[in-house]
C-alpha cells in the first residue's frame, strides 16, 4: 500500500488548527495519529502502543510517520 505522508500531514495539520479553537484541544501527536487512522486504519492500528505511537508523546510524530510508511511498504510486499 502506498502511504502518502503529505496527505497524512496535511490532514493532521487541518485537525490541529481546527481543534485549537475547541474546548478540548488536541496535541500534534494526537492529530497525526488520528489522521493516519482515518486514512490508513489498519496501519495505524499496527503501530498503536508501539515505541513510535505518537498519540501521547508528540516527539514521536516523525518516527511514527516513518514507521507508517514502512508498514505500508511491508504490507505492499505481503499483498503481492
Amino acid at each position: 500500500m502506498d502511504v502518502n505522508l503529505n496527505e497524512v500531514i496535511n490532514l493532521a495539520n487541518e485537525m490541529y488548527l481546527w481543534h485549537q479553537g475547541a474546548v478540548n484541544k488536541r496535541r500534534w501527536g494526537q492529530c497525526v495519529f488520528n489522521a493516519a487512522y482515518e486514512m490508513y486504519p489498519d496501519l495505524a492500528d499496527a503501530l498503536r502502543g508501539s515505541e513510535v505511537d505518537c498519540f501521547y508523546l508528540d516527539e514521536r510524530a516523525d518516527n511514527f510517520l516513518s514507521a507508517l510508511r514502512a508498514e505500508g511498504l511491508d504490507e505492499k510486499v505481503l499483498v503481492r
